[in-house]
């Protein structure tokens, strides 16, 4: 039990997504009545980012602050396969939270397309961090390249 209040616990590979029945032992070793504990699948994560062109983001092809970028995600969809709604996918550009535009299957294999409009008000950056959410799972940072 942490300082916070939290439960710190290690949890199996194989474990499918969903509600699960944890078990727990009090320090002595008698038990406490049981939780339920919800298991979300692996976070999303960002392959590239693609300009209006087609043509990945970097330091020959940067894009501007108000640009309409394409990320290439994989996992965002559920355990059936079904991509969530456009509306609850954060794209969080340098700090700023968006909402993206659209989002699209890119036909198997998990990946799909996400578009989102990047912030009006972005600083110029080579390492300016992206990330893609639904829900609790937040994909690791992809840096990509601002110019105005």
């Amino acid at each position: 039990l942490t300082p916070a209040g939290q439960i710190l616990a290690s949890v199996p590979g194989g474990l499918l997504p969903g509600p699960s029945v944890v078990q727990l032992l009090a320090p002595d070793g008698t038990s406490i009545p049981s939780v339920l504990m919800q298991v979300d699948p692996p976070p999303p994560g960002v392959t590239s980012v693609l300009n209006s062109s087609g043509q990945q983001i970097g330091a020959s092809q940067p894009v501007k602050p108000g640009d309409t970028v394409t990320v290439i995600v994989a996992g965002l969809a559920d355990a059936n396969g079904s991509l969530p709604s456009a509306s609850t996918i954060h794209v969080n550009v340098g700090g700023v939270d968006q909402i993206a535009n659209t989002i699209s299957s890119m036909g198997g294999q998990g990946y799909c397309q996400v578009q989102v409009t990047l912030p009006a008000n972005l600083p110029n950056g080579a390492q300016t961090p992206l990330t893609v959410a639904v829900g609790t799972r937040v994909s690791s940072q992809y840096s990509i390249n601002i110019q105005n």
